[in-house]
């Protein structure tokens, strides 16, 4: 899925995931449960998010703040959006 983004030149913000539970050899996912969205790399390229002591996140930092808040798990940010744009 991850090429296919890149191939469009896409940066994932229009992709959505559900996240399962292994379980017995099967992923299972309750579609009844909370779901959220994140913003796109380009909104946090060019919002210059602030983090609480006032400096400014790049936006690997600010989609990783996003991710944690609406309790998407951090470390799966790579696979679901690619690395995002080059920090600078």
């Amino acid at each position: 899925m991850l090429a296919r983004v890149r191939a469009l030149q896409l940066d994932g913000g229009n992709a959505w995931y559900q996240i399962g539970k292994l379980q017995n050899g099967r992923f299972l996912c309750d579609f009844r449960q909370e779901w959220s969205s994140v913003f796109s790399w380009k909104f946090h390229a060019l919002n210059n998010d602030v983090s609480q002591n006032g400096q400014r996140l790049t936006p690997q930092q600010a989609m990783d703040k996003e991710f944690a808040d609406k309790g998407i798990p951090v470390d799966l940010r790579p696979q679901l959006v690619g690395d995002g744009p080059a920090a600078g």
